[in-house]
C-alpha cells in the first residue's frame, strides 16, 4: 500500500475515532451505542464520572495522530491541507454516523423506534392562590415505518432523588391519555390543563406556592400490551422497563 493510500487510511480511522467520542446533537456520542451493545458501562460511576468511551479512544487517537504526521511529512502535504482533509473526513464521518444510528432506531422493536428530543421538550408547572397551572411540550420523533400508539409518563432523575412520582398524562376523566405518531413523523405534544390532567402532581407538590421549570430528559411510555420504554432526552438511547413505577 502507498504512503498516500495509508495517509487516507490512517486519517480515516482518526476520523472514525473522534466521532465516538463527540456528543453530536439529538444522538449523543455513537461510541456509547457499541458500548451498550457490548454489554459495557458508559460511564464509570453509574451515569455519572468518566466518560469510558473517551477514555478506550484515548491511546488510537494519540497513535493515528501520529502516524498522520509520519505520513504527511513523508507526502510533503502541508500541515493546512491536512487540517482541511481532516475536517471535511470528520464532516462525511459525523453524517454517516447519523445515518447509521438513526436506521437502527427505526429498526428497533416496539416503542424503542421512539425518540425524545431533550433540547425541544420542557416543562413549567406553578401553583398560586390554589390554582394550579402546568405547561408540558415533549417533542417526539418516531423513526419506524409503522405507526405507534403510547401512554406518556414524566420522569427524571432528580424526581427520583426527592421521591416524586412520574406524572402520568391523563384524559380529564382520569383514564390515561393515548398518544399516536404516525410513521416517521416528528411532532411537538403539548400537555396543559384546559386538555389533560397529570397523576401524582399534587403529591410531588405540596406546597401552597411554587413554580418549577426545567427539561424532560426522561419519558415514560407504555403501549397497549402494557410494554414500557424510557426514553432520554440527550440522546436516541432507550431502555425497557418492567412498570412505570419502578424506578431505579
Amino acid at each position: 500500500m502507498s504512503d498516500k493510500n495509508k495517509y487516507y487510511l490512517v486519517m480515516l480511522l482518526l476520523s472514525i475515532l473522534l466521532i465516538l467520542g463527540i456528543e453530536i446533537e439529538l444522538i449523543g456520542a455513537p461510541g456509547n451505542y457499541i458500548l451498550r451493545a457490548l454489554g459495557l458501562a458508559v460511564w464509570s460511576n453509574g451515569d455519572t464520572g468518566l466518560h469510558m468511551i473517551v477514555i478506550y479512544i484515548t491511546v488510537p487517537v494519540i497513535i493515528c495522530f501520529i502516524e498522520l504526521g509520519v505520513f504527511r511529512r513523508r507526502l510533503s502535504y502541508s500541515k493546512l491541507k491536512t487540517f482541511v482533509l481532516l475536517l471535511i473526513m470528520i464532516t462525511v464521518v459525523k453524517s454517516a454516523a447519523i445515518k447509521i444510528v438513526e436506521f437502527s432506531k427505526g429498526q428497533s422493536t416496539g416503542l424503542h423506534t421512539i425518540a425524545l428530543h431533550g433540547d425541544t421538550s420542557t416543562y413549567h408547572m406553578s401553583k398560586r392562590d390554589g390554582v394550579t397551572d402546568y405547561n408540558i411540550q415533549v417533542n417526539l420523533t418516531n423513526y419506524s415505518d409503522e405507526k405507534k400508539t403510547f401512554t406518556m409518563a414524566v420522569d427524571g432523575k432528580h424526581r427520583r432523588r426527592k421521591g416524586e412520582q412520574p406524572l402520568h398524562i391523563l384524559n380529564k376523566d382520569g383514564s390515561k391519555a393515548l398518544f399516536e405518531l404516525n410513521a416517521k413523523e416528528t411532532r411537538i405534544i403539548r400537555i396543559t390543563p384546559s386538555e389533560f390532567g397529570l397523576d401524582a402532581l399534587e403529591t410531588n407538590y405540596e406546597r401552597d406556592s411554587y413554580s418549577v421549570t426545567g427539561q424532560v430528559l426522561e419519558l415514560n411510555i407504555t403501549d397497549e400490551n402494557n410494554k414500557s420504554v424510557k426514553l432520554f432526552g440527550d440522546s436516541l438511547h432507550s431502555e425497557s422497563i418492567i412498570n412505570l413505577n419502578d424506578r431505579k
